[in-house]
């Protein structure tokens, strides 16, 4: 066993269409994940308060407050100072309807651009009108997980990370998660809940079942924090 966590790195993160517009205009700087493997309390020995990150390596508390705050520097998104890069739906369109292709070249190789879905919205990337699915030469959306580094637009600073019930959250967590401030004060609770619910309920984290959950604080990455 260890307890010493793995160097900070940039790694990818997915987030869901509606989440990238709160994004680039700064209303979204919190993110929650549930935790893979829920920390539990098992009542042996002195350190009841467990947490197996894998099936080797554990770690082992007093009290739950402590066995929390040892987790942080384990989270899977990274650690305060760590860079995140974001993954969205996209596709690559080109600029010309008919690009030449010469031997070996791929689409890759001939004049391009990268679209992304939460941009624009439409069916189908590079303009192509919503009844052209048949069409063999139409371009296609690609899930975000494919997304390589390249293509990505979003890069993240991240500056907090906690361990936490999704229950805990509270009505300032629920702003930074991108509620807009138009919605009622009584109602944002229910906005996040159902928010949640859409993106984890159907693989076991859904608010009812109140999971465990990383809960990162980040900020984009622009010229200008660049340069702080």
């Amino acid at each position: 066993m260890s307890d010493t966590a793995e160097p900070t790195k940039a790694r990818p993160i997915i987030f869901s269409r509606d989440a990238i517009p709160a994004i680039l205009d700064g209303r979204k700087t919190q993110t929650r994940r549930v935790i893979r493997h829920a920390p539990f309390r098992d009542e042996i020995g002195c350190a009841p308060w467990c947490w197996r990150r894998t099936k080797r390596a554990s770690l082992r508390r007093k009290t739950e407050a402590e066995l929390l705050r040892a987790m942080t520097p384990f989270c899977p998104y990274g650690a305060p100072g760590g860079g995140l890069w974001v993954r969205e739906t996209f596709a690559v369109a080109w600029t010309e309807y008919e690009p030449c292709r010469e031997d070996g070249q791929t689409d890759l190789d001939v004049p391009h651009r990268v679209e992304y879905r939460a941009d624009t919205g439409d069916r189908h990337p590079g303009g192509w009108p919503d009844d052209a699915g048949d069409d063999a030469d139409c371009p296609r959306w690609r899930p975000s997980i494919y997304m390589p580094r390249w293509a990505s637009r979003i890069s993240l600073t991240i500056l907090d990370v906690r361990v936490q019930r999704i229950h805990d959250i509270t009505e300032a967590d629920i702003l930074a998660e991108g509620c807009p401030r138009s919605v009622a004060l009584a109602d944002r609770l229910a906005w996040f809940r159902a928010l949640w619910d859409s993106l984890n309920a159907k693989r076991g984290g859904g608010w009812s079942a109140n999971p465990w959950v990383w809960a990162l604080e980040c900020r984009r990455v622009t010229k200008e924090t660049t340069n702080d």
